[in-house]
This record gives C-alpha cells, structure tokens and sequence, in this order.
C-alpha cells in the first residue's frame, strides 16, 4: 500500500459518502442503514485523508502512524458495510435477498480483517512510505 494514493481513495469515498444526502436528501438520514453508512464512510474518509498527509501523529502522547489511520479507516468501513446487509436478515428477510446479504456481509469482512492487517503492518501487507520523505 502507497501512502501517497491515501488523500486521493479519502477524497473519492468522502464524495460518494456526500452522493448520498444528495441522492436521498437529509430526511434519507432517517434510515438507520443509510445513516450508518453515512456515519462510517465520511469517517472512514476523514482518516484516510488524515493519514495520508503526515507520516504520524502524536495523540495524547501516543505516536499515531499513518498505517494505524488507515487500517482503521478499512476496518470501520467493512464493520458498517457488515452492519447494514446484515440488518435485513435480523429483521426477517428470508430467500434469496438473505442469501445475498449474509455473503456481502463476510465479502465485507474482508475489508475488517485487511484493515487489521495494514494498521499492524503484519507480514501480509507491504507498506510503501511515500517517496518524497525517505
């Protein structure tokens, strides 16, 4: 993963995040799914365009690597896209919409466990600083 590309996918996805009060309008907030969807990719974006503008952070005294930022940002938006094909099927939908939903929800789950793997730099990601710094 290129840092450099952060700023870019954080931009894309906060317009998509926006596309939806415009395509449902503000009263479209009112369902819990769209809200949650709105909720985590606008924050999901925050981070991406946090992380990739600065190496780290220091919050409360704690350094904060632009790998963390962005694992967590993956991870915060596979947990709201699991969340919200997961909800029909707790309400009741049966047949083959369920069916879809339940595997769009473990598709999603990818996106968690890939998130986890880029905020601890585990030996399945390879993590590219931006050039401009080294």
């Amino acid at each position: 993963m290129n840092r450099r590309w952060l700023p870019w996918l954080g931009g894309f996805l906060f317009v998509v995040a926006q596309l939806l009060v415009v395509l449902f309008g503000i009263d479209g907030l009112a369902e819990p799914r769209v809200a949650l969807q709105y909720g985590t990719m606008t924050l999901a974006a925050l981070l991406l365009l946090t992380a990739g503008v600065r190496e780290r952070y220091a919050v409360a005294g704690l350094a904060v690597r632009w790998n963390h930022l962005a694992g967590v940002s993956m991870a915060l938006l596979g947990a709201g896209l699991t969340v919200s094909y997961l909800a029909p099927v707790v309400e009741g939908v049966r047949g083959g919409d369920a069916a879809f939903a339940v595997v769009a929800a473990v598709g999603s789950l990818t996106l968690v466990w890939f998130g986890y793997q880029v905020a601890y730099a585990t030996r399945h990601v390879r993590l590219d600083p931006d050039p401009r710094e080294e």
